[in-house]
């Protein structure tokens, strides 16, 4: 993703069920300012939505891990997180790659 403002759409796929660690260390959210909701998409259980950023978990039994999608303005908002955090896209993508 550039860090010109042409991002629109990202989604990754985490070979993980810790969503807490997903929401916290990785995306930076605070718990207390995320809406959880009971339901998800795509065959996930449940997620977690600030605005245009969700995060969809799955039961240990689906085996489908986290999923975060950062669609719109959310990639905007994404993108002032990455800055506070000294970091463009390109930094947060390669960290997304050390997950496991």
């Amino acid at each position: 993703m550039a860090t010109n403002g042409a991002s629109h759409y990202l989604r990754v796929r985490f070979p993980t069920n810790k969503a807490d660690h997903i929401i916290k260390d990785l995306c930076w959210i605070d718990k207390d300012f995320i809406n959880y909701k009971d339901w998800g998409r795509y065959g996930y259980a449940d997620q977690y939505q600030l605005g245009d950023i969700t995060i969809l978990t799955s039961t240990p039994t689906q085996k489908l891990g986290i999923l975060l999608e950062i669609h719109g303005s959310g990639c905007r908002q994404f993108e002032s997180m990455l800055i506070a955090h000294g970091m463009v896209w390109e930094d947060f993508l390669y960290t997304c790659l050390q997950e496991r």
